[in-house]
């Protein structure tokens, strides 16, 4: 097993510190995404960037060591992957569980922050 260099940890917390201050546009980011999605949902182009960005939240949370973060994004993730293997329109339950997970996200985002 390698030990990190020092350069390499200082350089892994500033990428932390930039991703952490950017949990809030990417909260912006999902949020916009899923209104999209819950208006167009038939639109495949429409999951497929809901899809992205809770992909990219749950793989950049996990790299840095957010937990919950990665367990919501994931969940989103499950949800419209569904949608998009059945290529149809999201239910009316998939709209609100997707609702409850973007809020839960913005509550960790602020208990991240302090907020």
């Amino acid at each position: 097993m390698s030990i990190l260099s020092e350069n390499v940890k200082k350089r892994l917390e500033e990428l932390r510190t930039s991703f952490t201050a950017d949990l809030p546009e990417r909260h912006r980011a999902i949020v916009a995404a899923s209104e999209l999605f819950f208006a167009h949902g038939e639109d495949e182009k429409n999951a497929w960037a809901l899809r992205n960005h809770a992909h990219k939240l749950a793989g950049a949370a996990a790299t840095f060591g957010y937990g919950d973060l990665t367990r919501l994004g994931k969940s989103l993730e499950a949800i419209v992957d569904e949608v998009l293997d059945e290529a149809r329109a999201p239910t009316d339950d998939e709209n609100s569980e997707i609702r409850r997970l973007c809020a839960e996200i913005e509550a960790e985002i602020h208990g991240i922050h302090g907020d």
